[in-house]
């Protein structure tokens, strides 16, 4: 019985108590759920909660500031693309941007180049 205890028990101060506290992502508070209610989906990594990032930690402890041990979001925040890639043919770049008008000029050819199958 000890061993199940040891296994199941999540009470503070408990082996799979202190597990449970380390990895528990929390999703909702108990005010916003009603008992027998609906599901609903929550996204718990992402840009729109900055896959986790703590801002404290970033001085302290951690380069991108998300927990070491949150293996998902290290993944997320550095292989999520930017989003959709924006139209640029109606952009008014002054002289200095040049650097930036030539590559993004051959990336469209290249773009074209592979719709038409060339």
């Amino acid at each position: 019985m000890e061993e199940h205890d040891l296994l199941t028990h999540t009470g503070p101060g408990t082996p799979c108590g202190e597990l449970m506290r380390r990895y528990c992502q929390l999703t909702a508070l108990s005010e916003e759920l009603s008992l027998g209610g609906a599901p609903f989906s929550i996204r718990l990594l992402g840009k729109a909660n900055r896959y986790q990032q703590h801002p404290e930690s970033i001085r302290s402890e951690s380069y991108s500031g998300i927990d070491k041990w949150n293996f998902p979001a290290q993944d997320l925040c550095v292989t999520e693309g930017p989003g959709p890639v924006q139209d640029r043919t109606r952009e008014h770049l002054m002289p200095c941007d040049q650097p930036l008008r030539v590559p993004q000029a051959e990336f469209q050819r290249e773009h074209v180049s592979i719709a038409k199958g060339v």
